[in-house]
């Protein structure tokens, strides 16, 4: 069945609706603006925004200074979210653009001012001395949040106006796929730069958003593509063994062997049973002096091949080592394609309600793993 088309209006450009915003603040109790450390998910359907909050915990509550009627917020507790990169859409946009009182005054490509249709007269300077400051807008799809549509995050910083887009082009090429799976990070990041007034050293922290493939490296998407059409489906990505998965193998082979073996030695004991019936007894015979008599009694079954310790030793250590990082816990969980509200419900029954994966130590983060991925045990 053909695909409908369309042909679009001149000077009009077509746009996938958009379900929500992707944000990084939040105002302050005076309208200061606040930077978090996770993402705050703004939207006008409160369902969309509870099912985000299953996944990526936070709580869902109006937005009361929204500037549109009807709007919900949720600050999630996760600082990474799971989101699909789409060829089909003009993924990332940048312009220079002046905000005054809420309106947009100023909107510039570097050429032409898109409002005025002047030449664009931004410079170097930003927004306090009058001048516009750089925005960048990444359009994604949040896969495991239903809607048909987009989501939208606005950037300004020279951080994410020179990495974003580049790093979009990077996945691009390594994955052909047309829709892109990835990761989007909050990232606490700092810059140290040197007061001209004072001489002393100042340094300023802020949260820049990261783009990064989910649990994957380039070597594997490399590969992949080299031999996508001969070994992977194409709907499949190539994903590494977990130690789990390396230790059930393990001992699959090592069950298979043993039961090789039984098997083995049961059709070995029916062969000489059946030639002991069809052959007369023989006679038994006198031993030579000198010589100890013995008597056969069948040869003794031969030990199942012991699995390499060693090895297995290895992997349970992998599967749950003795501490861990916060960004190891983080990969560690999303390697085994484990939650991470999974993991925050553990640490808040078992370190208190304010605890994070963040605030515990390396040692309660490998007890958290051990936990969320056995929990029966």
């Amino acid at each position: 069945m053909a695909l409908a088309t369309y042909e679009p209006l001149v000077g009009l450009t077509p746009r996938v609706q958009e379900i929500g915003r992707i944000r990084m603040g939040e105002k302050g109790d005076r309208g200061q603006p606040v930077k978090l450390k996770t993402f705050r998910l703004t939207s006008n359907d409160p369902r969309v925004l509870e099912v985000a909050r299953s996944l990526y915990g936070g709580q869902v509550r109006p937005w009361r200074d929204a500037p549109d009627e009807g709007m919900y917020q949720l600050t999630t507790a996760a600082a990474e979210l799971d989101i699909l990169i789409p060829r089909s859409l003009l993924s990332v946009t940048q312009r220079y653009e002046l905000w005054k009182g809420g309106t947009c005054e100023r909107r510039c490509d570097g050429r032409i001012e898109e409002l005025t249709e002047a030449p664009c007269v931004c410079g170097d300077q930003r927004g306090e001395d009058g001048y516009c400051d750089i925005v960048t807008r990444l359009s994604v799809i949040l896969p495991r949040i239903p809607g048909l549509g987009r989501w939208r995050l606005d950037t300004g910083g020279w951080h994410a106006a020179s990495t974003l887009p580049a790093t979009l082009d990077l996945l691009l090429a390594l994955d052909a796929r047309p829709m892109v799976p990835a990761v989007l990070r909050a990232v606490q990041a700092s810059t140290k730069v040197r007061d001209p007034k004072t001489g002393k050293v100042v340094t300023h922290r802020f949260v820049k958003p990261v783009l990064d493939a989910p649990g994957i490296t380039i070597g594997q998407m490399v590969g992949a593509a080299a031999t996508e059409a001969a070994q992977l489906p194409e709907t499949v990505s190539p994903r590494q063994m977990t130690a789990e998965e390396r230790v059930a193998r393990q001992r699959a082979a090592l069950e298979q062997r043993q039961t090789t073996s039984a098997a083995d030695q049961a059709a070995h004991g029916e062969a000489v049973a059946s030639a002991d019936a069809a052959s007369p007894p023989a006679e038994p015979s006198s031993p030579a002096p000198g010589e100890v008599e013995t008597q056969a009694v069948g040869a003794a079954a031969p030990s199942p091949e012991s699995p390499d310790e060693e090895v297995i030793e290895g992997e349970v250590r992998e599967m749950h080592p003795a501490a861990m990082t916060d960004q190891e816990l983080r990969d560690w969980l999303r390697e085994r394609y484990i939650g991470l509200t999974d993991a925050q419900k553990h640490i808040r029954a078992a370190y208190g309600e304010k605890a994070t994966i963040g605030s515990i130590t390396d040692e309660q983060r490998a007890a958290t793993a051990a936990a969320v991925a056995h929990p029966a045990q």
